[in-house]
């Protein structure tokens, strides 16, 4: 019986290990890629952990090209010039957290948000995605920093922008 017992125990703190996510920051300020936790787990039943990360250097590497160049439309966190079509355009992207580090979740979300604009641009016949930036609690973070949510599953992050034709 003791033997089922520490089996079990011993499973279930492997499981939970693997659920937080290995080699993640655990102090304020730590940076892990191109991310910085901002704020620890708020330990409310559910892993809630925010980041802020380098929006500009997340959307400069191999994997983000990989994604954007599917479609010819520039993806800018400054403005670009030419006739706004739509503007504050909002979406909510995440990234499954499974088996990655938060931060890497977290690079992936801002792809996937960046890949989601560039989609819409495309289908509203804009040239360009404009003043791209975290929209963190109905915030506007600009400068290229994006606020990411981290949790045991997914990591999300809200961002805003417009698209320019």
């Amino acid at each position: 019986m003791k033997k089922i017992i520490f089996s079990s125990l011993l499973i279930t703190a492997c499981l939970l290990t693997a659920c937080r996510g290995g080699n993640n920051p655990t102090e304020v300020g730590q940076q892990s890629g191109f991310c910085t936790l901002a704020r620890g787990d708020l330990a409310t039943g559910g892993k809630n952990v925010l980041y802020r990360c380098n929006g500009r250097a997340i959307l400069q590497t191999a994997q983000a090209q990989r994604f954007l160049n599917k479609f010819p439309i520039q993806v800018s966190f400054d403005q670009i010039p030419g006739q706004v079509i739509k503007q504050n355009d909002i979406t909510h992207q995440s990234a499954n957290a499974s088996g990655r580090t938060d931060a890497v979740a977290c690079e992936r979300a801002v792809i996937n948000a960046a890949a989601k604009f560039q989609r819409t641009a495309a289908k509203n016949g804009a040239r360009g995605v404009s003043n791209l930036h975290s929209w963190f609690e109905k915030q506007p973070i600009t400068g290229g920093e994006v606020i990411c949510q981290a949790g045991t599953f997914h990591a999300r992050v809200v961002m805003r922008a417009d698209y320019v034709r």
